[in-house]
């Protein structure tokens, strides 16, 4: 019997192993505004990178849809480094306790003068497209993507 519940349990160990895991960091680049330097791949074009960002309302709601408040935004955007263009490819508004109260894909949101300094767009363009994401990797020397 042992051996058989030592089989069963090395069994659901090996499947659990198997789940993929996805690390998650995030790094604050802005107020509020937070971007998952795990997330940042290439794009097909050359200079350009998909990313996922978060953006979190600290003592005040970010906005306010369908009369329900909104406390943090979680998008996927795209950014072409090269010409400072980017889009929000999917976008997730949640509430306080973290339910779903608005979601779009595809919502092509754009974003202007991407390397004029103010924006949440331009935080997420000095970050992606420098060499401040790189840091964290020990590896890696300072240099530009692009």
């Amino acid at each position: 019997m042992k051996k058989i519940l030592t089989l069963g349990a090395v069994l659901v160990a090996s499947v659990a192993m198997a789940v993929p895991a996805f690390a998650v960091n995030w790094i604050q680049i802005g107020p509020n505004h937070y971007i998952d330097s795990d997330s940042i791949r290439r794009s097909h074009d050359y200079g350009t990178y998909t990313f996922d960002t978060r953006y979190v309302g600290e003592y005040e709601p970010l906005e306010e849809i369908n009369g329900k408040k909104v406390w943090t935004i979680n998008t996927n955007s795209y950014i072409d480094c090269r010409n400072a263009y980017g889009k929000t490819l999917t976008y997730t508004a949640l509430d306080k306790d973290y339910k779903v109260v608005a979601r779009g894909k595809d919502i092509q949101k754009q974003w202007y003068a991407l390397n004029t300094p103010g924006g949440r767009g331009n935080e997420s363009f000095v970050f992606v497209c420098s060499d401040r994401y790189l840091d964290r990797y020990h590896n890696y020397h300072r240099m530009w993507w692009y």
